[in-house]
């Protein structure tokens, strides 16, 4: 599914005009934006395992989130 998806904001990127492009990166911005705030929202698991499977995907939705953010920025100059 991730990779479907990540095809499918690939090829609009290539496809379209520098305004979609902006709304795709915002778009993803605010997906990743919304998969933080729920994991974040649901709270740590006492299981260590879990809890470094939380920390790991918190890092990665920050970090997909600001790309976005930036990528965004960028072509909005």
């Amino acid at each position: 599914m991730r990779i479907l998806l990540l095809l499918y904001f690939t090829t609009i990127i290539s496809c379209s005009n520098k305004s979609s492009q902006i709304k795709v990166y915002e778009d993803s911005a605010i997906y990743f934006s919304k998969k933080l705030s729920a994991i974040t929202d649901s709270g740590f698991s006492m299981n260590d395992s879990i809890r470094m499977n939380q920390k790991t995907r918190i890092f990665i939705y920050q970090t997909m989130r600001q790309h976005y953010i930036d990528m965004a920025n960028e072509l909005k100059k």
